[in-house]
């Protein structure tokens, strides 16, 4: 338990992302660890709660789900980040209602983050919120929308597709292309 409070600790330490071998040391630890990595999701610095939810999504513990679905709604928008990687990291469907509502949030790259992890998830449920996301005033966001919707295997997204395929931003175009 002690290697386990050093790591965590180390967590408040972190200044961009989890270290790979911070990651190793957390699954093998295991069980111990997410709830550790849970309370300083629900109780750390932001930072820490940033990285508690990089390295839930690296655990891909279904104890998480609860505390990053809660955590898409924290304060901080890179928290927002990480908590919308982690769910989509993840991959469980029960993530997509809440990341549904995520693509709303004020913040482009919540807005960004929650689209790549809806196309992560693939399910066809989203479907209907990346199509409205492919009109976002944020070109990244839309880039997002349209990756996301090549991963979500529906005939709903042809259109969309189409239509930003002969649209002016490059990379969208380019991305939607691919696909069609």
């Amino acid at each position: 338990m002690d290697d386990l409070a050093g790591i965590l600790t180390l967590l408040g330490l972190v200044v961009l992302a989890v270290p790979v071998l911070l990651i190793v040391a957390l699954v093998k630890i295991g069980g111990e660890a997410v709830d550790a990595l849970l309370d300083a999701l629900y109780y750390g610095t932001v930072r820490a709660r940033m990285q508690a939810a990089a390295a839930l999504a690296w655990l891909k513990d279904e104890r998480a789900l609860a505390a990053l679905t809660e955590a898409l709604r924290d304060p901080d928008p890179q928290v927002r980040v990480q908590a919308a990687f982690a769910l989509g990291w993840i991959g469980d469907k029960e993530a997509v209602e809440p990341l549904l509502d995520t693509l709303y949030d004020e913040v482009a790259e919540v807005r960004m983050q929650a689209a790549a992890a809806l196309g992560w998830i693939g399910d066809p449920c989203a479907i209907e919120g990346l199509i409205e996301l492919v009109h976002d005033e944020d070109d990244w966001v839309t880039y997002s929308a349209v990756e996301a919707l090549t991963n979500v295997d529906d005939v709903r997204a042809i259109a969309p597709l189409m239509l930003v395929s002969r649209g002016a931003v490059f990379r969208v175009r380019e991305a939607a292309r691919s696909v069609l």
